[in-house]
């Protein structure tokens, strides 16, 4: 698999699973400290933390819709 879409995926279970960088290695099977890396130089934590805020704004937006 391509380091991007490792990276992805890697970055897919940090945010939308709250997955510990431990547990993604082992199912990645990648070594924890590359994920310490990407995690650091692409700023996951920021990264999630929008993900979250979009997740919950599309969720306002649902409720919004369906009680309409």
């Amino acid at each position: 698999m391509k380091k991007d879409t490792l990276a992805q995926d890697a970055f897919k279970l940090y945010a939308e699973k709250f997955m510990s960088l431990e547990d993604i290695a082992k199912q990645l099977h990648l070594n924890e400290k590359t994920l310490r890396r990407w995690k650091k130089a692409d700023n996951w934590e920021n990264k999630r933390l929008e993900y979250l805020r979009e997740k919950q704004h599309c969720m306002r937006i649902c409720t919004i819709s369906h009680a309409a």
